[in-house]
C-alpha cells in the first residue's frame, strides 16, 4: 500500500462525517450516547489531513493521470473524493429521510 495524504477542507470533512452519521437519523441515538461519527469528530483535529492508503497499481494510475493533466496526485484524489461524497451523500440522505419520515414523531422520544 502506498499512502496519499490529502488536505481535507472543512466542507468536505463535514460531508464525509454526514455520510457516516446522516443528520436525519441523529434522533435515533438512545440515551444521548455519542455516535461513531461524533466520536470520530472528537478524536481528530478539523485541519488534520486524510491519509488515503492506495494499492500500488491505483497509486501509479493516479500519479500517471496527475502527470498527464499537469496537476498533483493530491488534486486528482481530492477531486475523486468530492465526486464520491456528492454521489453517496445524496443516496444516504434519501435513505435516511425515507427511513425517518414514517416515524418522525417517535424519533425524538427515542433519544430521551
Amino acid at each position: 500500500m502506498h499512502e496519499l495524504t490529502l488536505p481535507l477542507p472543512a466542507d468536505l470533512r463535514e460531508a464525509v462525517d454526514d455520510l457516516a452519521d446522516p443528520p436525519g437519523l441523529a434522533a435515533c441515538t438512545s440515551g444521548g450516547s455519542p455516535s461513531a461519527a461524533d466520536r470520530a469528530r472528537a478524536a481528530r483535529d478539523s485541519d488534520a489531513p486524510l491519509a488515503l492508503p492506495l494499492p500500488a497499481d491505483l497509486r501509479e494510475a493516479v500519479d500517471d493521470l496527475a502527470d498527464a493533466c499537469g496537476r498533483g496526485p493530491e488534486d486528482i484524489a481530492l477531486e475523486a473524493v468530492r465526486a464520491h461524497v456528492r454521489g453517496e451523500g445524496a443516496t444516504v440522505r434519501a435513505a435516511a429521510e425515507r427511513l425517518a419520515s414514517p416515524h418522525a414523531e417517535l424519533l425524538p422520544r427515542l433519544g430521551e
